[in-house]
């Protein structure tokens, strides 16, 4: 049991120095970019704390404004069962506007204000999280809550075995018939073999990766060293969720080698009975005819991703003479896309070709 976070904000930059602040606390999280995100995922599960960008979209796509962020703290603190969660905002307008920090702690309801970039000593985002938990009497260790189940149980009567399933990689889950199976917390080695696993050979088959292989190239994707034994870990984390979600959701049981199949080949995805969909077009209400629709920097920025260069934020801002704000907007339709990925080390990061 542990502390399960949601984390609101726009900038996949900063979710990912959040999310590795967060995962040193022992403590998981799911994380969304949008106003409206937030509030299905509020609908759907519960948190022990939350931490919020201010200066965020309505939706995916549309401008990001401070006043969205206050209206969001506002619209929790008046969801039932939220009246007493602690929630940190965090924002790099504290600054430039001292006015805004008394504002969200005693108008708006925040438990405290964490200024970005987050420091690494003195007050900390870590030491925000641990006091507000410590004050909270109702904050209690949760375990990452699923998906409610919205799907009818495959029969009244007994369980049925699995037959086929088709598995959709949203950018912030997995789900397997309808069911989240895995989200985008903790350090992502789950996500990321799933990731490697989806492609297929020439013949339209799933490939085979052996667990060095693995190993090897998700310790090269994270910049640093992958165990054997993380890869097993992954394995077994992922078929254990499988197994009781969809049992738990659908009623239905799966084995062991249903989905994820390990035999002399390697791991892989089971031919027979797994069908694999990019779920991103749907999740962002983007047709793949969006890619038409690319500005020039975007152009540029896939044209270089392209070549196996290394692009980041600062790049484009200094090349087409654009702020932070609309360079960070080009990225972000890009990765929603599925076009491009952030890779977090070594720091900075940067922005590379989706592998």
């Amino acid at each position: 049991m542990t502390y399960h976070a949601l984390v609101i904000d726009d900038d996949p930059e900063i979710l990912e120095d959040v999310k590795d602040r967060l995962e040193s606390l022992g403590h998981t999280c799911d994380c969304v970019d949008c106003q409206h995100a937030a509030h299905e995922h509020i609908e759907q599960h519960s948190y022990a704390y939350m931490l919020l960008d201010l200066e965020i979209p309505v939706r995916y796509g549309k401008p990001s404004r401070i006043q969205n962020g206050q209206n969001l703290l506002r619209e929790i603190r008046a969801t039932k069962g939220c009246e007493a969660i602690p929630i940190i905002v965090i924002t790099a307008h504290g600054h430039d506007s001292p006015d805004l920090a008394a504002e969200v702690l005693r108008g708006d309801g925040a438990d405290d204000f964490v200024r970005k970039p987050f420091p690494d000593s003195g007050r900390t985002l870590e030491k925000a999280v641990t006091e507000a938990l410590s004050r909270c009497s109702q904050a209690t260790k949760v375990e990452p809550p699923a998906k409610k189940a919205t799907t009818q149980r495959a029969s009244s009567g007994g369980p049925q075995p699995f037959q086929r399933g088709e598995l959709v990689f949203f950018s912030n889950r997995v789900e397997l018939c309808g069911v989240k199976i895995l989200g985008d917390s903790g350090l992502g080695h789950s996500r990321r073999m799933l990731n490697l696993l989806r492609k297929k050979r020439s013949d339209g088959r799933f490939v085979r990766i052996s667990g060095e292989e693995l190993a090897d190239k998700i310790g090269k994707d994270v910049g640093g060293s992958i165990v054997i034994g993380t890869i097993t870990g992954c394995a077994k984390s992922i078929r254990s969720s499988i197994k009781e979600r969809l049992f738990r959701d659908l009623n239905i049981v799966c084995q062991k080698q249903n989905v994820l199949v390990r035999d002399d080949q390697g791991y892989h995805f089971n031919d027979d009975k797994i069908t694999v969909r990019d779920g991103t077009h749907d999740e962002n209400g983007n047709a793949p005819g969006d890619i038409q629709d690319l500005n020039e920097r975007q152009q540029w920025i896939l044209e270089q991703t392209g070549k196996s260069n290394e692009v980041n934020r600062k790049r484009i801002e200094d090349k087409y003479n654009v702020s932070s704000k609309t360079a960070k907007r080009d990225f972000m339709k890009l990765v929603k896309l599925g076009l491009i990925e952030y890779v977090r080390k070594p720091h900075p990061g940067y922005y590379r070709g989706k592998q």
